[in-house]
């Protein structure tokens, strides 16, 4: 590798560092979930809630490994952020064996800038290291298909399994290899198919066959996953288009069009394109018309074509200007602030929360024994205790059926004020007027949290 090229990725990885790192131990509901998922990987922690059945496993298998070194939740930001920091040096890798050095750089300054993969790289949300996985699984396979190396395609066959094992909807890689086959399948003999058949297995079958022993169906996590997001609040179809600048930027906006107009005007695509452009749709038309509840991080499954298309629109950009390093220097300019002013904000932390204040007093005045039910906030409440979590029902007709009794063991009932907007959850005059339940605890605060013995 030239020296100059070295040097500036070097620096577009450690400035991608510097943007992403986040210290703090101040978490959001699905942060303290993967935390919650270490502990007991780790067997630092009683498993007194999990997840286990609908969540994947790659990042809190990670983190607890992590832990070896030092058994401090930052650890898991640490590892978040390096992953995320080295895809930009990855996305220029792919880009050079899919394009060219010039795409594959313009894709490295693209992605180190990125808005919506700066904010969430600086969350324990699984979407960037499931980022960092795919990109492997690009790299290697493009690498496998230009030099024929058969390795390559096991490596890609382990990433691509890396992958899904860090974000289910990664799936959809499956369907994207497969019409990679059909593209460039003269690039391909049976041992090579053999070859990345086998790195896939050897990550997916161990979970498919964990899967298997303890729910009795080796699909069971992903089944249930998809039954989980539906059972959410739902939105439209076109919500991600109505959300789309907040997924491409500026800088996405000016690279897709600008491969549009190219593309257009050369009257031709190639078959790398093809393969890129299967990516960004497929789980674009997924997510818009299967999936009822929809985010705008979702779609980061699609956000490394997305890339990719856009720095060969830059870079066709650029072509035409003749004064290329000032035309270079000012792309830096404007993505940076863009970057660091960016307005997106939806998963705000919120440092000694109630849920925190909430499992101190329950620690602090609970039994061991004591079974905690809760409808609102329980990652927190089992992250922060040590006491059994039991979801209360979600249903108030259930909630207060006394001949059922879903809180038969002792313990408390904890209320959080958010509830009281929402008509499922019971009100805390309907419950103070269930002898059941005695008020213990009131915590005071902008929402108030009640804490309620359970008198049997």
């Amino acid at each position: 590798m030239d020296k100059k090229i070295f040097w500036l990725l070097f620096v577009l990885v450690i400035a991608g560092f510097s943007l992403r790192i986040f210290l703090t131990d101040c978490y959001y509901w699905d942060e303290l979930v993967y935390l919650q998922h270490a502990e007991i990987l780790s067997s630092n922690k009683a498993d007194n809630y999990n997840e286990l059945e609908f969540r994947p496993p790659m990042l809190p298998v990670m983190i607890s490994g992590a832990y070896i070194f030092w058994h401090n939740p930052l650890i898991g930001n640490v590892l978040v952020v390096v992953m995320a920091s080295v895809s930009v040096l990855l996305i220029y890798l792919a880009g050079k064996e899919i394009f060219d050095q010039k795409t594959g750089l313009i894709a490295a300054v693209l992605l180190a800038f990125w808005p919506l993969h700066i904010y969430f790289s600086k969350t324990l949300l699984v979407h960037t290291t499931a980022m960092f996985f795919a990109l492997l699984f690009l790299f290697f396979l493009k690498k496998g298909e230009n030099k024929g190396n058969e390795w390559f395609f096991c490596l890609a066959g382990v990433f691509i399994g890396s992958a899904i094992l860090t974000r289910f909807t990664y799936l959809i890689l499956i369907p994207v290899a497969g019409i990679d086959f059909l593209l460039f399948r003269k690039r391909y003999d049976l041992k090579k198919i053999i070859f990345g058949a086998a790195g896939f297995l050897a990550v997916i079958l161990p979970y498919l066959s964990w899967a298997y022993i303890r729910f009795n169906d080796p699909l069971h996590t992903f089944k249930t996953a998809s039954l989980i997001v539906s059972w959410s609040t739902r939105q439209p179809w076109y919500f991600y288009l109505e959300n789309l600048w907040i997924f491409l930027g500026f800088t996405g906006v000016i690279g897709v069009c600008s491969w549009i107009f190219f593309r257009f005007k050369d009257k031709k695509i190639n078959k790398e394109e093809i393969l890129l452009w299967s990516w960004i749709l497929l789980p674009f038309i997924y997510l818009s018309f299967k999936l009822m509840h929809k985010e705008v991080r979702f779609l980061i499954v699609a956000l490394a074509p997305v890339i990719l298309i856009s720095a060969y629109g830059v870079k066709r950009i650029l072509e035409r200007i003749k004064n290329k390093t000032l035309v270079f220097i000012l792309l830096i300019v404007v993505i940076l602030p863009l970057s660091l002013f960016f307005a997106y904000d939806p998963y705000v932390r919120t440092c000694d929360s109630n849920a925190q204040k909430a499992s101190e007093w329950i620690m602090n005045n609970s039994n061991k024994e004591d079974v905690i039910y809760a409808q609102h906030e329980f990652p927190a409440l089992a992250y922060y205790t040590n006491r059994k979590i039991v979801l209360a029902p979600f249903d108030k007709k259930r909630f207060f059926n006394k001949t059922m009794n879903h809180m038969k063991k002792q313990g408390y009932y904890v209320y959080f004020e958010e509830q009281k907007n929402k008509d499922r959850f019971p009100k805390t005059e309907e419950i103070e007027n269930d002898e059941r339940f005695k008020l213990v605890k009131k915590i005071e605060d902008e929402n108030e949290v009640y804490i309620y013995k359970i008198i049997s």
